[in-house]
């Protein structure tokens, strides 16, 4: 994957990479690695000394059967002094998103 995270590989590519991946399920060992190349790549984002650390909600990956109570939780949390970050779309590339 280090090819891909650095962009030698055109976007047309590594969607279908990625959608490949998405239908086989990842692997422990595949998950390990992107962890591993992802982890040279990114910035680390020190957490407050005495506050409550962040939590982040991802929203992508949803279901219509089930509701969808990210935003509650995300009030819940938030009422408790909680910082929250929801990760994800607003509208239309996933089956269920925040605004849905």
């Amino acid at each position: 994957m280090d090819f891909d995270l650095d962009g030698g590989v055109p976007e047309l590519e590594t969607g279908a990479v990625l959608a490949l991946l998405h239908a086989k399920g990842e692997s422990l060992q595949e998950l390990l690695g992107f962890h591993d190349a992802l982890r040279e790549r990114c910035f680390r984002v020190r957490p407050p000394a005495a506050a409550a650390r962040p939590v982040v909600l991802a929203t992508r990956r949803g279901t219509r059967d089930q509701p969808n109570l990210t935003p509650l939780l995300a009030l819940l949390l938030a009422r408790f002094g909680v910082p929250v970050l929801i990760h994800g779309t607003l509208a239309g590339e996933a089956p269920l998103t925040c605004r849905s």
